[in-house]
């Protein structure tokens, strides 16, 4: 059946708007890896890979000269710190937070490298929380920084006493006075309190943004934390590591190509009504999944129940639409075949 694409619901919507529809069910058996190396087979039609299918490709080869000739400088980036710049926090009231680090415009190649080089490597699915952890290890300060603890509800100045990389956490303290800016709530000392309490003193290092100081001591810091959050929030999905076919290389399948598609999106070279309806995908696969996901462990081990018997049935079919779903993010993000789905737009 014919998906149809819709421009951003966020867009305003007394401006009478076109509906495209493409059907993205006639590309999910497409083969995503050549066999031959000179072909490649989307539905029923065949593109040779050297034809240059659009401009984009040409754009990709420019990105990829980029990454090479500047991947001397990433390396020195990463190990000596270039020095990051100061983002200026605005007053609100009579709340005064410190200003943070600018890390949330680094730039492709920067991450590219970032997660290759120093972060993944060759990792497999199931080896990326490790390899993260050792990658934390060496590039975190374990202790003795100021940092804002951000969340939707508010943003509070905390010192870090600890660091947890395996658990990607931070053992942290209020610190006094007080200094809290919240969104929408109204919360004090000693609410802020309870809250650490109940959490242990633990919190996400991704939900950390370290205070800004010119000693360049802390950029590596900052730059560690910013790739971990960058990852989670737009590269990680909850089912990676679901995949029963672990024997390949997480960055090139994965992280690579959801990488470039960031940064395509971005620079406006992806039309907005494929971006509305990978995010619409993305939605609904993390829907699908978190329903499989319930139903599996509500599942009793070696049971002939009736009850358990019906609860597998409607797993196989949730786990049959969530791979149909996961095969078409993968034509989205795979930047040959997004380049033939984008040629069906008007």
């Amino acid at each position: 059946m014919p998906t149809t694409l819709r421009p951003n619901a966020n867009e305003s919507h007394d401006t009478p708007v076109e509906e495209f529809e493409l059907n993205l069910d006639s590309y999910v058996h497409v083969e995503l890896e050549t066999e031959d190396g000179n072909e490649i087979l989307i539905g029923n039609e065949s593109f040779g890979l050297n034809q240059g299918i659009s401009q984009k490709d040409s754009d990709q080869e420019d990105h990829d000269e980029q990454d090479d000739g500047d991947s001397d400088h990433l390396s020195s980036t990463d190990k000596s710190g270039t020095r990051l710049q100061r983002a200026e926090r605005r007053c609100r009231g009579d709340v005064t937070l410190p200003d943070t680090f600018q890390t949330n415009q680094l730039l492709y190649y920067e991450r590219f490298k970032a997660y290759q080089d120093y972060m993944l490597g060759d990792c497999k699915t199931s080896e990326v929380r490790a390899f993260i952890s050792d990658y934390l290890e060496k590039a975190v300060e374990p202790c003795d920084w100021q940092a804002l603890w951000s969340t939707d509800v508010f943003d509070v100045l905390v010192e870090v006493h600890a660091v947890d990389c395996k658990e990607l956490k931070a053992c942290v303290q209020l610190a006094l006075p007080i200094q809290c800016e919240t969104h929408g709530c109204d919360l004090n000392e000693e609410s802020m309190r309870v809250l650490l309490e109940a959490t242990q003193h633990k919190v996400p290092l991704q939900e950390l943004q370290l205070v800004f100081e010119d000693s360049g001591d802390l950029d590596q810091t900052a730059l560690a934390i910013e790739h971990l959050r960058f990852f989670y929030q737009h590269i990680w999905r909850i089912w990676d590591d679901e995949d029963e076919d672990d024997d390949f290389d997480y960055f090139v399948r994965c992280v690579e190509p959801r990488l470039r598609l960031y940064f395509d999106v971005l620079e406006d070279r992806v039309p907005a009504g494929l971006v509305a309806e990978y995010h619409s995908l993305l939605a609904r696969c993390s829907e699908l999944f978190q329903e499989f996901s319930s139903l599996r462990n509500d599942l009793t081990c070696d049971s002939d129940c009736e009850l358990d018997n019906v609860s597998m049935v409607e797993g196989v079919k949730l786990y049959d639409q969530l791979e149909i779903l996961k095969r078409k993010l993968c034509i989205i993000e795979n930047p040959l075949l997004r380049s033939t789905v984008t040629q069906c737009w008007p």
